[in-house]
């Protein structure tokens, strides 16, 4: 590969992840799609590595498509920063933004941030998510993800915690007065439990003691759920 072939169909690479497509993508562009196919080729002839999977009717990264998404990405970025430090200027946001969130935390902590964000960035489109499911972060084109865990897979993808809370095991009186409180997790085995069906293992609940001795309880599942809204159900 030449060095005037180096950023070659960078930028339109990036777009066709981001718009889900090639029709969108020259449509943002400005360019037919048949040139945008082209493009994306040419592309990969010189790289030597197949960067998307293509079907009628979507289109996905290979795991070599995934890493060189992640690094175009970075490039973009340092371009737009030499670009806004040489103009002494700055890069105003615009676009769309694809963002998923869980949908408790997006109706109790994002309304307000949403507003503010878009009053000071006008021309950014928010495209929102409101889901608990697991998803491709990469492969489903988004920018941004929001998630409740405990803990993270292993990932290339930067992760940062924006909010902490306690996870605590509770039961109604009238669920009390009918099976009796359970004195030690391990009790909770035998009892009727509410469990989230994203975790990979929602049956398994995971306790601490003050001494820091740890106890993982396989609970009974009586109710699994999606999503953790899920309220006044008897049992």
């Amino acid at each position: 590969m030449t060095n005037n072939q180096l950023f070659d169909g960078i930028a339109l690479f990036v777009q066709v992840v981001k718009s889900s497509g090639f029709g969108a993508a020259a449509q943002a562009m400005g360019h037919s799609n048949s040139y945008v196919s082209k493009e994306i080729v040419k592309l990969e002839n010189r790289l030597g590595v197949r960067l998307l999977n293509r079907t009628t009717r979507s289109i996905s990264l290979t795991p070599e498509g995934k890493s060189y998404y992640q690094e175009c990405l970075q490039l973009i970025s340092d371009a737009e920063q030499a670009v806004a430090h040489i103009t002494q200027s700055t890069v105003e946001p615009k676009g769309t933004l694809k963002i998923s969130c869980p949908v408790w935390f997006g109706k109790h902590y994002l309304k307000d941030v949403f507003s503010a964000y878009l009053t000071r960035y006008p021309d950014v489109v928010i495209d929102l998510d409101m889901s608990d499911k697991a998803i491709d972060v990469i492969g489903d084109g988004y920018d941004l993800v929001i998630r409740a865990s405990a803990k993270l897979d292993e990932s290339s993808l930067i992760c940062k915690r924006i909010y902490s809370s306690r996870i605590c095991t509770v039961a109604s009186p009238e669920y009390i007065a009918k099976h009796g409180r359970p004195m030690h997790p391990t009790e909770l085995s035998s009892h009727h439990c509410f469990c989230y069906s994203n975790l990979k293992k929602s049956n398994i609940w995971d306790y601490m003691d003050k001494a820091g001795n740890q106890t993982s309880v396989d609970v009974h599942q009586r109710i699994r759920s999606n999503n953790t809204e899920v309220t006044g159900v008897s049992v």
